[in-house]
């Protein structure tokens, strides 16, 4: 936590912001859920998003697009 003095009273505000914890605590579930071979869990999860809405298969195929082309460059 940082502090600054604002008269007798001392603000605080964390350090790190709160969608870099929620990130990290995100990515340690998954891990913990998916274990060491995570592609036969991967592959269910697909097929679980497909049985409740075909449409979101379309939304991970644009989200995992955008994830290689930010990484990849254009």
């Amino acid at each position: 936590m940082a502090r600054r003095r604002r008269g007798k009273i001392f603000v605080y505000r964390p350090r790190i912001a709160r969608s870099v914890i929620e990130f990290a605590r995100a990515r340690l579930s998954l891990s913990k859920l998916l274990g060491s071979a995570p592609r036969p869990a991967v592959a269910t999860l697909v097929e679980a998003m497909e049985s409740l809405d075909p449409g979101l298969l379309d939304e991970l195929e644009r989200a995992v697009a955008a994830r290689r082309e930010r990484h990849d460059g254009p």
